[in-house]
């Protein structure tokens, strides 16, 4: 008996998370809109608050209040993680680009690294999602396996067959530029 009452307790928040959807996606579209200043962003951010409020439909207390600060709370957290990781893309990208002006030695040199840098940069940035993060984490971000893989909620295992399928690209999209 306590399984049907779970399940239609579950059943009675997905109802609600949805009904919550209706009521408020549109209004928390837009401010993630103004916040971030692209549709695309915007969609990825309301996509993901009501991914968190599926995942943790049980830790709300639907009888305790609205529900709208609740989800405008994890708007925030959302998008301040978003805004975070834009940040740590584009430290990274600066970075490579001082190591690149460090390291240079003459005239050619340089414009070969620059070159160099900007393949590896278009072909990091074309990398499926989970291989990008992977390559971020341990190479750039100097992480190892197992914090990368606690970072990502995966098995150790899984880092490094996406590490591995990410240096491969890499490389594969390194030649294809050096032979056009």
């Amino acid at each position: 008996m306590e399984a049907s009452h779970s399940r239609g307790e579950a059943e009675e928040g997905g109802e609600r998370i949805a009904a919550a959807f209706r009521r408020h996606a549109e209004e928390l579209y837009r401010f993630c809109l103004r916040l971030t200043g692209s549709p695309a962003r915007a969609d990825e951010a309301l996509g993901e608050i009501f991914l968190q409020a599926c995942a943790r439909q049980d830790e709300i207390d639907f009888g305790s209040g609205p529900l709208r600060p609740w989800l405008y709370g994890v708007a925030r957290n959302v998008l301040h993680n978003q805004r975070r990781e834009e940040q740590r893309q584009r430290a990274t990208a600066l970075r490579l680009r001082d190591l690149q002006r460090r390291v240079a030695e003459d005239a050619g040199e340089e414009y070969a690294r620059r070159q160099a840098t900007q393949t590896l940069l278009c072909s990091l940035d074309a990398l499926p999602e989970a291989q990008r993060q992977v390559v971020v984490l341990c190479v750039l971000d100097d992480r190892s396996y197992e914090a990368a893989a606690n970072d990502l909620n995966v098995p150790v295992g899984t880092v490094r067959s996406r590490l591995y399928r990410a240096r491969l690209n890499l490389a594969l999209a390194v030649r294809a530029a050096d032979g056009a």
